[in-house]
């Protein structure tokens, strides 16, 4: 009977440094996702700023012919 308290002690603390490992992977995914969120939306930001200015230097240049 010791024994299988023992077993099961040991399997639950498997258990748990297993959960524990995938929760820290978890947790990484969410941040490097946040991350690559703020970076696409900064490139996005950048290339409509870029069109922008593109589109309103030409109709500015071209409005002098």
């Amino acid at each position: 009977n010791l024994w299988m308290i023992e077993h099961s002690n040991a399997e639950a603390k498997e258990l748990s440094n297993k959960a524990g490992d995938i929760y820290n992977q978890v947790c990484l995914i969410s941040e490097r996702l946040g991350k690559l969120g703020k970076t696409s939306g900064t490139a996005s930001n950048h290339y409509n700023d870029t069109i922008t200015a593109v589109v309103v230097g030409v109709f500015h240049q071209t409005a002098h012919f």
